[in-house]
C-alpha cells in the first residue's frame, strides 16, 4: 500500500505533498452518494467489497483533491459517475469483459484541480484475446478537468474516442489502439505521453471540425503500422491541433494528413495547426500533407525527418506555411507547386531529403509567388549533402519590426485551458505578418507558464499597443481572455546562413530578388581535412549560378567566409571575373580552407586568411585550353589579415596557385597572434610560397596588444611572414 501511494505521489507533483490517511469503510453499509473524505484514501480490495459497492453506491464524490478511491480488484466499476478532484487509483491489473466507460459527473464544470483515473498496472481483456473499447465518457457527458493515467501495458484493449478527457501515458505503458484517438464529436482531448510505447494502425485528431486537441510528448516511442497504405496516415481535423514533442521517438510511417476537402472542416474558422519539436525529440517520416495553415516549428536538440511538404493548395496561396528552424536538425523538402511557404531561420540546420527539387526554396518561374526564406539574429545552415543542385532566389533579412517577446498576466497565469491554446498576434496597422508565438503549457495543472516566440515575423509597428496577442481556440470564437497580452517589437540583425554539405558538387544560387546581407558562409566539408590536391574536383561545390535567366548582382551578402570544399562559378565564360559582380555589397573575405576558383578578388578591402586555400585553377568555357588562376589583389585602402588560431590544429595559413597582388599601401596585420608558441623561434604566420605570382610589399601593421611582445618578419625571397615572441622591443624586419 505504502509503494502504491509513493508512486503516485512520484507521478503527480500535485500529491507529491499530501498526508493520506487510511479509513476503513463497511461498504456493505454504503448506499446512494458517496463521499471519500479530504486527504483520505478509502480502499475497495476484496471480490465482496466491490459487489456492495458497484450495487450499493450510485455516485461517487471526493471531499477535495487530495481524496482517494482504490480498487485493488482486477474489475473497473463500468460506468460509476465520480465527481469533484480526487483520484480514482485502479492499483491492480484491470481486465476488461466489455466495453467500459468512464464517466465524470462535472458536467460543466471546469476547475484548476482536475479528476485523474489511474491504471497503475495496466489494462487487458479478462480473456486475454477479445479486444474492448476503453471510452471517456459517452457522448452526452462533457468530461472537462480529468486526467486518465495509464501507466502500465494495455493489450486487447481500443482507446477510442477520448472526448473531453486529458490522457496521460506513463513510462511502463504499453498501448495498442486503432483509428479514433482524441476530439471525436468535436470535444477538447489531450494526450500526454511521457514514455512507454503506443502503437496505431492510424489515428483521428480531432475528428469533427469543432474540435480541439493536443499531443503532448515527453518520452517514450509512438510510431504508425508500416503498412504503406493511405489508412496508415495521422488524420488531423479540427478547428486546432497542437503537436508538441520534447522527447522520445515519434515515427509516422505515412504522413501527418489534413485533407482539403473533407467535410469536417471548417476552413474559415480554423487556426494554423502548430507542430512544435524541442528537447530530445526525434521524429522520423513525419511527412506532411497538409491543406490549411500550418506552422512546423523545431527548436534546440530536436531531430525531424519531415519529408516532402505538401503544402500546396487548390486555392492559388489561400494558406500560409510556416517553417521556423529555431535548432536542432530539419530534413524536409518542398514541392514543386507549394506557395507561400515562409521559411524563418533563427538556428539549426535544414537538410534536403531524398527528392532533388531545384525548386526547394523557389525558382526564376515563380519569382512572383515564390518560397521565401528568412534569415534572423541566430542565422541558419542549409545542408544540402547528397543533392546535386537548389535554387535560392529570396534570401532576404528581416524587414522593420520584429515581435521579440509577449508578456504574461495575472488572468492568464491564474486561467485553466482543457489544452492548450493557440497564440494569436494581431497588428492594428495590418502590416505585421508571419509572428508565431506558442504557449508553454503545464499537463497537470492545466495552465500556461509561459509564451513564447518562435518566429519574429517582420513588418510590424513600433508603436506601443499596436501589437497585441491573445488566445483563441478558432477564428470565430471569442478571444480567451480579457485583455490582450502586450507584444514587445524591435528591429533585428541577421545572423550569418551557412550553405554545407558533405558529397554535394553544385549548389546553384542567387538572384536579384536576394536582399540578405548578412555573412554569407562556405562549409562543404566539415571534416576540415585540408588534404585537398590542386586538381581533385570531387570536392563539394558551391556555385554562384549563371543560366538564361541570370541577372547581376546575385547578392547583397557583405561577408563571404569560405571554410571548406569549393566556391565558384557553375561555368566560366569570361576571363577572371571579379568577385563583386556577384556580391555587390561584399567588403569582407574570410579564407579557410578548400578552393576558391572562377573568381578574382579585386576591390574587397578586408580580406581574412585563415588555412589552407586554393586559389583553384579553371577553364573557360570558349577556350578550353585556356587556363588561369585568379587573382587576389589586396587594394591601396585594404588590409589582409591573417588568422592564426588555426596554427593550433597544425595546419599553417596559406594560398596556393594563385596570384597575388599588394597595391601600395596594402596592410597586412594578425588577428589571434597569442597562440604563438612563446618558445623564442619564429613561426609562419602566412604561407604564400607556393603562389604563382607575388606582386608588391605589403606594410606589416602591428596588431593591438603586439607592440614589446613579437618580432614580425616578411621575408620577400621565401614569401612567408613570420613571427616570434619577445620580451624585448617589437621589431618588423623587412
Amino acid at each position: 500500500m505504502k509503494m502504491a501511494k509513493e508512486r503516485i505521489a512520484s507521478v503527480f507533483a500535485a500529491l507529491a505533498t499530501c498526508v493520506f490517511s487510511a479509513h476503513a469503510v463497511d461498504w456493505s453499509t454504503v448506499s446512494g452518494t458517496y463521499t471519500v473524505p479530504a486527504n483520505t484514501t478509502n480502499e475497495i480490495t476484496t471480490a465482496s467489497d466491490f459487489d456492495y459497492f458497484t450495487n450499493r453506491v450510485t455516485r461517487v464524490d471526493f471531499g477535495n483533491e487530495n481524496s482517494t478511491l482504490r480498487f485493488g480488484v482486477s474489475t473497473f466499476p463500468t460506468n460509476m459517475p465520480f465527481k469533484g478532484y480526487g483520484t480514482v487509483l485502479m492499483s491492480e491489473k484491470v481486465l476488461l469483459s466489455a466495453n467500459t466507460v468512464l464517466r465524470h459527473a462535472n458536467n460543466a464544470s471546469v476547475g484548476a484541480k482536475p479528476l485523474r483515473f489511474v491504471f497503475e498496472k495496466g489494462i487487458d481483456s479478462a480473456d486475454g484475446s477479445t479486444t474492448y473499447t476503453l471510452s471517456a465518457s459517452p457522448n452526452d457527458v462533457c468530461f472537462y478537468n480529468a486526467i486518465i493515467s495509464i501507466l502500465g501495458p494495455v493489450s486487447h484493449v481500443s482507446v477510442n474516442a477520448l472526448i473531453c478527457a486529458r490522457f496521460d501515458i506513463g513510462e511502463n505503458a504499453y498501448l495498442e489502439t486503432s483509428e479514433n484517438m482524441l476530439g471525436r464529436m468535436g470535444r477538447k482531448a489531450m494526450i500526454r505521453q511521457r514514455g512507454g510505447f503506443v502503437w496505431k494502425n492510424s489515428a483521428y485528431f480531432g475528428q469533427r471540425y469543432d474540435s480541439e486537441v493536443a499531443y503532448l510528448m515527453d518520452g517514450g516511442v509512438f510510431t504508425t503500422s508500416t503498412a504503406d497504405t493511405n489508412y496508415q496516415r495521422i488524420f488531423v481535423f479540427g478547428r486546432y491541433f497542437q503537436f508538441r514533442q520534447t522527447g522520445g521517438i515519434f515515427n509516422c510511417t505515412r504522413s501527418w494528413f489534413r485533407s482539403f476537402t473533407h467535410d469536417h472542416i471548417q476552413h474559415d474558422n480554423s487556426l494554423p495547426l502548430d507542430f512544435v519539436f524541442g528537447g530530445s525529440a526525434v521524429s522520423t517520416n513525419s511527412f506532411f500533407e497538409f491543406y490549411g495553415d500550418l506552422n512546423l516549428v523545431v527548436m534546440d536538440g530536436a531531430v525531424v525527418n519531415a519529408g516532402t511538404l505538401k503544402t500546396n493548395d487548390d486555392k492559388f496561396g489561400q494558406f500560409r506555411h510556416i517553417i521556423a528552424i529555431n535548432g536542432g536538425v530539419l530534413t524536409a523538402d518542398v514541392q514543386a507547386t507549394a506557395r507561400n511557404t515562409y521559411f524563418a531561420f533563427n538556428g539549426g540546420v535544414l537538410r534536403r531529403s531524398y527528392y532533388d527539387p531545384s525548386y526547394m526554396f523557389g525558382n526564376d518561374a515563380r519569382i512572383g509567388n515564390p518560397t521565401w526564406v528568412r534569415i534572423y539574429e541566430k542565422g541558419g545552415t542549409i545542408d544540402i549533402t547528397d543533392k546535386n543542385t537548389i535554387n535560392l532566389p529570396n534570401l532576404r533579412a528581416p524587414v522593420g519590426n520584429v515581435v521579440w517577446s509577449v508578456a504574461m498576466t495575472d488572468e492568464l497565469a491564474g486561467k485553466v485551458f482543457q489544452t492548450p491554446p493557440a497564440v494569436v498576434i494581431t497588428d492594428e496597422t495590418g502590416a505585421g505578418s508571419n509572428a508565431v508565438a506558442i504557449v508553454d503549457y503545464d499537463f497537470d495543472s492545466g495552465k500556461v507558464t509561459n509564451i513564447t516566440v518562435v518566429c519574429r515575423g517582420e513588418n510590424y509597428s513600433g508603436a506601443a499597443g499596436d501589437v497585441t496577442a491573445n488566445l483563441r481556440y478558432n477564428k470565430a470564437g471569442g478571444a480567451l481572455l480579457s485583455t490582450p497580452l502586450a507584444c514587445t517589437v524591435g528591429t533585428c540583425d541577421s545572423g550569418p546562413v551557412t550553405f554545407a554539405a558533405t558529397t554535394a558538387h553544385a549548389i546553384n544560387s542567387g538572384c536579384t530578388t536576394n536582399t540578405y546581407r548578412g555573412l554569407t558562409i562556405v562549409d562543404m566539408d566539415p571534416t576540415r581535412s585540408y588534404d585537398h590536391t590542386a586538381t581533385d574536383v570531387e570536392v563539394p561545390t558551391f556555385c554562384i549560378s549563371v543560366n538564361d535567366r541570370a541577372y547581376e548582382p546575385h547578392y547583397a551578402s557583405t561577408g563571404l567566409v569560405v571554410r571548406s570544399g569549393c566556391f565558384g562559378r557553375d561555368y566560366i565564360n569570361s576571363f577572371r571575373p571579379d568577385i563583386k559582380t556577384y556580391f555587390r555589397d561584399l567588403e569582407r573575405l574570410e579564407l579557410y580552407g578548400g578552393y576558391f576558383y572562377g573568381f578574382s578578388v579585386t576591390n574587397v578591402p578586408d580580406v581574412v586568411i585563415g588555412g589552407e586555400t586554393w586559389l583553384k585553377m579553371a577553364e573557360r568555357t570558349d577556350d578550353p585550353s585556356n587556363v588561369y588562376y585568379p587573382i587576389l589583389t589586396i587594394p591601396s585602402d585594404g588590409t589582409l589579415t591573417v588568422d592564426v588560431s588555426c596554427l593550433t590544429n597544425g595546419v599553417t595559413p596559406k594560398l596556393k596557385y594563385g596570384t597575388v597582388n599588394f597595391a601600395s599601401g596594402a596592410k597586412i596585420t594578425v588577428r589571434n597572434w597569442e597562440v604563438i608558441p612563446d618558445d623564442d623561434a619564429y613561426h609562419t604566420l602566412l604561407d604564400l610560397s607556393e603562389v604563382t605570382t607575388v606582386n608588391g610589399t605589403p606594410e606589416v601593421e602591428i596588431p593591438d596588444g603586439l607592440s614589446g611582445k613579437a618580432q614580425i618578419r616578411w621575408n620577400s625571397g621565401t614569401r612567408k611572414l613570420m613571427m616570434r615572441r619577445s620580451r624585448g622591443l617589437l621589431m618588423i624586419l623587412m
